[in-house]
């Protein structure tokens, strides 16, 4: 039933597991399949509305409640984490520049990381929207970031969403900032055959860390505390990739060397490889073990279509002529593809296999889709297998300074700097 938006009032406070899980999660719902909607996404988050910030070093979920004659009720929330990254004042250039301050950078170096909030998960209940709830629960988010160290906040929401991008920039103060891609390849129902040529295998957590550290020191975006994102119950793994006939086992040599487990070594110990001229690394956050997704109000032939091309890959799968896609009309898991990187001539086949290698990996956990973010001009994305059909070639990523005064110097602002050819998308960002 419509609601009298003259008679409504409202006040937001921080969210209470123990009593407002379920109406939250009926929120979340009716925002993600409204009545009316078309095609939509809609996430499960598996009874657990923090699951998507929990993993930050600090979060925080706040509701809105309007005042019904039944009793308060639930219209709205809002989340939030907190973390430290690198950040940039003036794109590649400056990142350039703290290089040398940040080469042996560790979490406790305060100087070449920026606390900035990410802010996601609002959320407004048709009934109670064009209320000013939204811009609300933002402000009041802004101001707990604002308290707990955080010079910016960000957000991300698709460029076409014209409510969602006015709300922020036209009302709110955020600046358009980023445009990363995101891409999304199908696991298919067949296993993708390797080639015979490529070794790959799995960093140990220490060894995964000083090389993300060492190859991302100067990645806009690249969080201060990495080893907790690569100790999460989350992070699957982190695997490298080289081409047998350029790997060259050493004792002694420490010179781009990464000690690494050889599964072909009839050695016990731990045997160094040492990286020629072309690798290729990335990592594997295990998103369906925090929330599911489903494509909800797909048209009738879009639903036959996906059908009749199961059912016909099923038929020829012992020819491995037809991928057949998964039935993305039930719930569903994602695995998220981060941290990838690539070195030398051949390292983009590199980064082509890792990713068949996440596939089959993904099928054995039963996921339905693999994802990876990343910055619109990197130049692996071509290495990425992917559906064009359900990537998206610009999310919008908006930015806000909640500190302006203390902006050191003109033009260091980071709202206003010009775009690096790449960032790191932190996994819990997703």
């Amino acid at each position: 039933m419509p609601v009298n938006m003259a008679s409504v009032n409202f006040f937001i406070r921080p969210y209470v597991e123990s009593r407002d899980a379920r109406e939250v999660d009926e929120v979340e719902k009716a925002c993600e399949a409204g009545p009316g909607s078309s095609t939509s996404l809609f996430t499960d988050l598996l009874g657990d509305p923090l699951c998507r910030v929990r993993h930050f070093p600090a979060y925080a979920m706040l509701v809105a409640e309007v005042q019904t004659s039944d009793g308060l009720k639930i219209a709205g929330m809002i989340r939030a984490g907190i973390k430290k990254v690198l950040g940039c004042g003036n794109g590649d250039a400056h990142l350039a520049q703290q290089n040398e301050a940040i080469a042996n950078a560790g979490v406790a170096n305060a100087e070449a990381f920026l606390p900035v909030a990410y802010i996601l998960g609002l959320r407004v209940a048709p009934d109670y929207r064009r209320l000013g709830i939204g811009a609300a629960l933002v402000l009041k988010m802004e101001a707990w970031c604002k308290k707990n160290g955080a010079m910016y906040t960000y957000i991300a929401t698709e460029k076409d969403n014209e409510a969602s991008v006015k709300l922020f920039t036209e009302k709110l103060g955020y600046s358009k900032f980023r445009t990363p891609a995101i891409l999304v390849q199908p696991v298919y129902a067949s296993y993708k055959k390797a080639k015979s040529g490529v070794k790959i295998v799995e960093l140990p957590v220490d060894k995964a860390e000083a090389l993300y550290r060492d190859i991302f020191r100067d990645r806009e975006f690249f969080p201060s505390d990495v080893d907790a994102i690569i100790k999460s119950k989350l992070h699957r793994g982190t695997w490298i990739a080289v081409w047998k006939d350029e790997v060259k086992h050493v004792k002694g040599e420490k010179k781009q060397v990464v000690s690494i487990t050889d599964s072909d070594s009839s050695d016990e110990e731990e045997s160094p490889i040492a990286l020629s001229s072309s690798w290729a690394v990335l990592s594997i956050w295990k998103c369906h073990e925090i929330f599911k997704l489903q494509v909800k109000g797909a048209p009738l032939h879009t639903r036959l279509a996906v059908t009749a091309a199961r059912l016909l890959g099923k038929l020829l799968r012992k020819l491995g002529t037809i991928p057949t896609p998964p039935n993305v009309f039930k719930p569903f898991g994602l695995e998220l593809l981060y941290g990838l990187h690539c070195h030398g001539d051949r390292g983009g086949e590199l980064v082509s296999e890792l990713c068949w290698f996440a596939h089959n990996l993904a099928k054995k956990e039963g996921c339905a889709v693999l994802a990876t973010e990343m910055g619109s001009c990197d130049p692996m994305r071509s290495w990425v297998p992917h559906w064009q059909s359900l990537s998206c070639d610009e999310d919008l990523w908006c930015i806000k300074h909640l500190c302006p005064s203390s902006t050191p110097e003109e033009g260091k602002d980071w709202c206003s700097s010009a775009s690096p050819s790449s960032l790191f998308v932190d996994p819990r960002d997703f």
